[in-house]
């Protein structure tokens, strides 16, 4: 709430709905959905009138709530540990993307292997000469070297991308009134 020439306005109320909520798929991966805010705010200084709602989701009293919500049930279990009902309320609802983390971990972790054998493969072939037929490379095994850094590299890419901006499905609840 401001105070404007005494009286009291409501800018919560007036706020036009998030542009992120109807957004794309594709004006969420370019962020597009923000350049008409990022476009105002090169202009002039943002005011506050200028914000768009928030999610609902991302509002205070949701989060108090949820909060509130898992003391009383820390109380009932008689454990009275907030703590351990926040970082379990964390495992709870990030556990998607932090299996995306270790996918996208073990994805670079093969490409690096892979990018090993492939160096080894063209080392070979660097230090003979090619009529004893030790120092020829063995384009099979190169190729497999090269198509697993390809593929790690893609599944690498595309997990890297989703594990920030997850958010359980589940546990996307509306807020307790």
């Amino acid at each position: 709430m401001t105070t404007e020439g005494g009286r009291v306005q409501d800018i919560a109320h007036s706020r036009k709905e998030s542009s992120l909520k109807n957004a794309t798929l594709l004006s969420r991966i370019c962020f597009s959905w923000a350049y008409p805010l990022l476009k105002l705010g090169a202009k002039r200084p943002l005011q506050e009138i200028d914000l768009d709602e928030l999610d609902t989701l991302d509002t205070s009293a949701y989060n108090k709530s949820k909060i509130e919500e898992m003391w009383q049930q820390e109380i009932i279990s008689k454990r009275k540990n907030l703590a351990r009902a926040l970082f379990s309320d964390y495992l709870k609802t990030t556990w998607l993307a932090q299996v995306l983390m270790c996918i996208n971990m073990g994805a670079r972790i093969v490409q690096a292997w892979a990018l090993g054998l492939l160096m080894e493969q063209f080392g070979r072939f660097d230090v003979g000469d090619s009529s004893d037929g030790n120092g020829s490379v063995d384009a099979k095994n190169a190729y497999f070297y090269s198509g697993m850094i390809i593929l790690s590299g893609l599944v690498a890419f595309q997990f890297s991308k989703r594990e920030n901006s997850y958010r359980d499905p589940i546990t996307r609840t509306p807020p307790i009134k």
